[in-house]
């Protein structure tokens, strides 16, 4: 179980990084869309307006906000460490909890927008699968 509770860990540092990342994502888009729609401006002669671009900026945080499933991850990680403290009947209570935080990390990785954000949910996919491995023998 001692390397159940460091691969625990490990995750909750990979769901720290992503927090970390996660605000940046949103800034290099609106920086991304100011520099394209300038570009359009510039070549059309089109009338930009700040209020359009803030929409848009709005409506692609919207989509890739993953705080919600960031908050899941912390909760179900602590919920995590609390079944392993139990000494019976822990092993179906940690496989549903890691299938939680299998759903979580996936639709992390599919709303983020950004690379860094993808590779470290992918990582997390990947230290529950040892997780899993691990569970497997407890009962």
């Amino acid at each position: 179980q001692k390397h159940i509770v460091s691969v625990a860990v490990e995750i909750a540092e990979q769901l720290r990084k992503i927090e970390k990342f996660a605000p940046q994502t949103i800034k290099e888009y609106k920086f991304k869309l100011e520099q394209r729609l300038k570009k359009l401006v510039d070549t059309r002669s089109h009338n930009l307006q700040a209020n359009e671009l803030a929409r848009e900026i709005a409506l692609f945080a919207d989509k890739c906000d993953i705080t919600e499933e960031t908050q899941r991850i912390s909760s179900h990680l602590t919920e995590f460490t609390d079944i392993l403290k139990r000494s019976e009947n822990i092993g179906k209570n940690l496989e549903f909890i890691v299938q939680e935080l299998f759903r979580e990390a996936n639709t992390i990785a599919s709303k983020a927008n950004d690379n860094k954000i993808v590779s470290v949910a992918v990582g997390i996919k990947n230290n529950l699968e040892k997780i899993k491995e691990q569970i497997q023998n407890i009962e």
